[in-house]
């Protein structure tokens, strides 16, 4: 605002403009690199275990379990992990009721069976990447009857995790906690990320 009664120089205006406009443009600078640095933050760890792969192939490979019009809740929460996989090139092989896997190590033991008693490591995270739970964190493996935990491992293990196969997973909510969520963990509706090792079947504690 100008001060009543004086008028001042022209010349005064205009740098004063560019120095408004010199500390907009350091406003810009420091925005666009803050930017930056976001877009190029590290990928957890369960991103950078997601093996990659050429992104025709893995749209040819997945495109075909996608649902058209979709009648229930699962079937479209597994278009919805087909496409964040095929959108990110992660090189996945699907599996019946709407599960994607990859295998690093492939087991030569026996695959586990219902009720059977394993030993499992994990790291378990939701899609942005927040790692909810860890048994390797723990430094102590999960221990638990083959059928009493999510659908999806349930699945997993019967069919495709003989014990020293190591793998990770992508996982629609239906499948794992549902619309309930679990505790603060995971939260409702959630599509969940796995990396799992199989360790051993284990003589029954009962």
């Amino acid at each position: 605002m100008l001060e009543q009664g004086v008028v001042k120089p022209c010349g005064q205006y205009v740098m004063g403009f560019l120095q408004r406009g010199t500390w907009l443009i350091w406003a810009l600078v420091f925005w666009c690199c803050a930017d930056g640095l976001e877009q190029s933050a590290p990928k957890t760890s369960l991103e950078v275990m997601m093996p990659k792969g050429d992104t025709d192939a893995i749209v040819s490979r997945l495109a075909g379990h996608l649902v058209a019009d979709p009648a229930t809740l699962l079937e479209e929460e597994v278009n919805q992990i087909i496409d964040h996989a095929m959108e990110h090139s992660w090189d996945l092989h699907y599996l019946e009721p709407g599960i994607l896997y990859a295998m690093d190590t492939v087991g030569k033991g026996e695959l586990p069976q219902w009720g059977e008693y394993v030993s499992v490591h994990y790291t378990g995270s939701n899609l942005a990447g927040r790692v909810f739970d860890s048994s390797r964190k723990r430094g102590e493996p999960f221990q638990f009857y083959v059928g009493n935990v999510i659908p999806a491992w349930n699945e997993l293990l019967q069919r495709k995790f003989a014990v020293g196969t190591k793998g990770v997973c992508l996982i629609p909510s239906m499948l794992a906690y549902g619309k309930e969520g679990f505790t603060t963990l995971v939260a409702p509706g959630e599509h969940l990320m796995f990396d799992i090792e199989l360790l051993a079947i284990l003589p029954d504690p009962q």
